[in-house]
């Protein structure tokens, strides 16, 4: 099952499994949302790249309640989820069924964010091509953000990765679904890179002040800026 059928099958269900899978699910919005440089009265312009259900889409909404999000999945029943949580923001929201590669706009967004999302693409080609297309599409002075599994440099690191993920599941589901479903699931589906190699892709796009902003073992927020002079006016003070 491919990563496209596996969410259009499992959309409803989506939001009880996936806090349960990720370490630090809550911290890892708050984080995001603490890297989003602009004030939170500013009418910015936001895309959301693999927004699944559009839980991080709402948390946008209610800490930056003047901005204009786009909500952007290659699953419509995700998207369907989305337009129902989102409901009470409708003017202010938009949805888009499509592959992230078929961004072609430029200089339309503020931020631009992704939520265990990326790793879901097949080749390093593309996801390369995708920072490409993601800078383009920022305003100057924007931000992109991205919260992702990564992969480790090496077999010991990886398994290392792998065992500390593990561990953090068994204490959320029965051992046997973790090692036939979620495990082989990913390990068939998936397809993390290095995080140092991100870090190079998002250089090679044009992207500076690059940064990883936090990692816990194959989990990490990273990202960068699209500023060609040192311009903070739009800069929130922390």
């Amino acid at each position: 099952m491919n990563a496209k059928t596996l969410f259009e099958t499992e959309a409803q269900k989506f939001d009880n499994v996936i806090p349960l899978l990720i370490p630090f699910y809550s911290e890892i919005y708050n984080i995001l949302i603490d890297s989003i440089p602009f004030y939170r009265n500013t009418s910015i312009k936001i895309l959301d790249i693999g927004c699944g259900t559009g839980t991080f889409a709402k948390i946008l909404k209610e800490k930056f309640p003047h901005a204009k999000i786009t909500c952007l999945d290659f699953a419509k029943n995700m998207i369907e989820v989305a337009k129902a949580k989102l409901i009470n923001y409708k003017e202010d929201v938009d949805f888009l069924v499509g592959d992230f590669n078929d961004l072609n706009i430029k200089n339309e967004y503020d931020v631009i964010v992704s939520s265990f999302a990326l790793h879901h693409i097949q080749t390093d080609s593309e996801k390369l091509q995708l920072y490409k297309n993601i800078y383009e599409a920022l305003n100057k002075n924007g931000v992109f953000l991205t919260a992702d599994i990564v992969l480790g440099v090496n077999n010991y690191i990886r398994n290392l990765y792998e065992k500390k993920w593990e561990e953090h599941m068994i204490k959320q589901f029965n051992k046997n679904r973790l090692k036939s479903k979620i495990l082989e699931r990913y390990q068939a589906d998936d397809n993390p890179s290095k995080l140092f190699d991100h870090l190079k892709w998002l250089e090679n796009s044009g992207f500076n002040q690059i940064e990883t902003i936090w990692k816990y073992y194959n989990f990490a927020i990273f990202g960068g800026y699209k500023i060609n002079k040192k311009d903070g006016n739009e800069l929130r003070a922390m």
